[in-house]
């Protein structure tokens, strides 16, 4: 069966990190991958993708150029605080996005995982009872990582990189990264900076390693993000560590459980594609464009900003609002630009679409 076009047009000027992630959930299609960072390009049907970490902003002609196309989707990427201007999702037929969150639910979105990050490397696939580290992190040290840290440090052997980038240390190389987590049975996986969800137990997956989730009693976020899974997930890096104790000294209770989160990741994985491919199809006739106007037309009323803060509040510990709190009374007195906060793409005139060119998926996995 010949798959179906589909043009994904770019409107960032570079990269998005879950590149290589989005490759492989479209490749039930035959992507043309278009770059037109300065809103030119009008095309029925086509697949927009913007990223960002702060506010979301589109020009108000493009966004009614593309709510008179027709069948355009867009792919919003990189929203893990929740605090995009969510009005523009009424002018495309229907929208993905990762960071899922229960306040955004609405027909015609759906909620993709995160994913890994671009360019890992081929590792050899390494049983679980014969992997060199029975655990391993490395990533910028922050308070919240070294309290991790801290509850494995005596359960040998591991590997730990939490580099003060700060100070001037720097983080160990990206192969080495890799190999570790390809080498290590388990790898911790630290809340990111506002959300639960990051790209490292998805990094740990394709490495054949065991994630360790962290979950809050109000959220379990890859729950939300992945459904019924089998990964060990825990309310407290405590319990992880006790996990992994118990553990250490059963090799064939390793290799049990590391079987049980490949076969359940691979069969996961592989459905993706064709869940993604049959939601495209299902909602490009803009069917549900009725129901994503009437959810966020009038996003920016006064009770935004309470939803969002209670989706974000549910995936802290008491102890990180506290530090969030102490962090935001610091800083009150200091003035801010107007703008402060605001990423927004602009458009150059310079700026044209670069050549049409067909990408072929980097990881069917």
């Amino acid at each position: 069966m010949t798959s179906s076009p589909l043009t994904l047009i770019e409107l960032n000027p570079g990269d998005a990190s879950e590149r290589d992630w989005i490759r492989f959930l479209l490749s039930d299609f035959r992507v043309e991958v278009i770059r037109a960072p300065d809103f030119s390009l009008i095309r029925p049907g086509a697949l927009y993708s913007i990223y960002n970490h702060r506010r979301l902003s589109l020009p108000a002609d493009f966004l009614a150029k593309i709510e008179g196309a027709g069948g355009c989707g867009l792919l919003h990427l990189g929203d893990e605080r929740f605090s995009g201007d969510f009005r523009i999702y009424g002018s495309f037929s229907y929208v993905i996005r990762n960071s899922a969150a229960a306040h955004l639910a609405c027909p015609g979105l759906l909620n993709i995982p995160i994913g890994y990050s671009n360019d890992l490397p081929d590792q050899t696939f390494i049983p679980a009872s014969r992997r060199r580290y029975l655990w391993s992190f490395a990533g910028g040290r922050r308070p919240w990582r070294t309290a991790m840290a801290a509850c494995f440090a005596d359960i040998e052997p591991h590997l730990l990189s939490l580099p003060d980038t700060q100070k001037g240390e720097t983080h160990i190389s990206r192969a080495d990264y890799c190999s570790a987590m390809a080498d290590s049975v388990f790898v911790p996986c630290g809340e990111g900076n506002v959300t639960l969800e990051t790209v490292r137990p998805y990094e740990a997956l394709e490495y054949g390693a065991i994630p360790l989730l962290p979950k809050r009693a109000l959220s379990d976020m890859y729950r939300t993000a992945l459904g019924p899974h089998p990964l060990p997930s825990f309310s407290s890096w405590k319990e992880a560590a006790a996990f992994v104790r118990t553990l250490r000294s059963d090799p064939q209770g390793l290799d049990l459980l590391q079987k049980q989160t490949q076969d359940w990741w691979r069969d996961r994985k592989s459905g993706w594609p064709k869940a993604v491919s049959a939601f495209i199809r299902q909602h490009a006739t803009g069917e549900e464009r009725t129901d994503l106007k009437r959810r966020f037309g009038d996003w920016n009323n006064g009770l935004y900003q309470p939803r969002r803060m209670a989706e974000l509040l549910r995936q802290q510990t008491v102890g990180q609002v506290a530090g969030r709190l102490a962090r935001l009374a610091s800083s009150a007195g200091r003035s801010q630009p107007r703008n402060a906060g605001v990423w927004g793409l602009s458009s150059s005139p310079s700026a044209q679409p670069e050549t049409e060119k067909p990408v072929s998926p980097a990881r069917k996995g």
